[in-house]
């Protein structure tokens, strides 16, 4: 299973993907994936966002 998370910044990106796996690992009966899409700041992210996440979705090799 894989998740790719949208996060506005640095911290995000940092303390996000590691404690999400860390929960959800024991409670799952195989591990996670995640990944991070970062953005810079809040702007960007309402304004790039949807073009990310059609590239993710229709993207090759990619199944979420």
């Amino acid at each position: 299973m894989k998740f790719v998370l949208f996060v506005e910044g640095y911290t995000e990106k940092k303390a996000i993907a590691a404690f999400l796996k860390r929960w959800l690992d024991p409670r799952l009966s195989q591990p996670v994936g995640i990944q991070t899409v970062r953005f810079d700041g809040w702007a960007e992210m309402v304004k790039d966002m949807p073009n990310k996440v059609r590239r993710y979705m229709e993207g090759p090799g990619q199944s979420l």
